[in-house]
């Protein structure tokens, strides 16, 4: 039994197994009411629509010269680092959170645990009047974090612990946890692989109807939902939000249902 579709990551096992005998698809599941639909969100931040390249003599955080070039998604947070890119994002997402629910568990995807921490500490300063009244708001869950880690992990699982709201990780919460209450998955990295897609995106499926979690939403800094976008077997999203926004974390917005495209502008 797997909960990978066929694909290329996968064909080994099916050549040694043989074909399945029967297949349930996430679209299946949610049309009979066993996990939660989504929505999608698609922001496309300032650098990664028109490219980003260093003015000469620019150095890095470590005080290396930056290669001349023009930089895009897959390189940013890898090769070269942009904490106003981090923090455009920090912005939208405290936005989003502010205008639909603030205490909405919220996990961020980050490239590595550095980038996370960066996240982290973007998102709380975005969100300092929350963090004054609950420290850990919004907390980062990695390895290197060890007991705090786990601590943070119980709590964030415990459907009865108001904090942690948001964490970020880059790869500790991709499989292998359950968070009932998960409302929000965020992809803030480039994802490669389409079967590390669909184990992040399978955190937010579990319905929880006790606190009336009936749908999640995924909210994409990268671009993987256009990549790895499979509706035959992942089912079409209930609405899909292209957004470009500048370096303050603003713009404008396109949503597409139901055939029609409305442009929309915040506020």
């Amino acid at each position: 039994m797997t909960a990978t579709p066929l694909r290329t990551d996968n064909v080994d096992s099916y050549r040694y197994f043989g074909d399945p005998v029967y297949t349930y698809s996430l679209a299946e599941s949610i049309e009979d009411g066993f996990l939660a639909p989504h929505r999608v969100r698609r922001v496309v931040l300032s650098p990664d629509a028109h490219g980003w390249s260093p003015i000469e003599g620019e150095v890095d955080r470590y005080g290396r010269e930056v290669p001349a070039g023009l930089y895009g998604t897959g390189e940013f947070e890898r090769v070269v680092s942009l904490l106003d890119r981090t923090k455009a994002a920090a912005r939208h997402l405290t936005d989003y959170l502010r205008r639909t629910d603030p205490m909405a568990n919220t996990i961020v995807f980050c490239v590595d645990s550095e980038h996370a921490e960066q996240m982290r500490a973007a998102l709380a300063e975005a969100n300092a009047d929350l963090v004054r009244r609950h420290p850990d708001y919004v907390v980062r869950i990695v390895s290197d974090e060890g007991d705090v880690g786990r601590e943070h992990l119980g709590n964030l699982i415990d459907v009865e612990s108001a904090t942690p709201v948001i964490a970020t990780t880059s790869k500790l919460l991709g499989t292998g946890v359950d968070i009932p209450t998960l409302r929000n998955v965020v992809l803030f990295k480039p994802i490669g692989s389409r079967v590390d897609f669909k184990q992040i995106i399978g955190r937010g499926t579990r319905l929880f109807p006790d606190d009336d979690k009936l749908s999640f939403e995924i909210i994409d800094y990268s671009g993987a939902t256009a990549l790895f976008e499979d509706a035959e077997f992942d089912g079409v999203p209930e609405s899909v939000t292209t957004e470009e926004i500048n370096d303050e974390g603003c713009g404008c917005s396109w949503r597409r249902g139901g055939g029609a495209r409305a442009r929309v502008w915040p506020g």
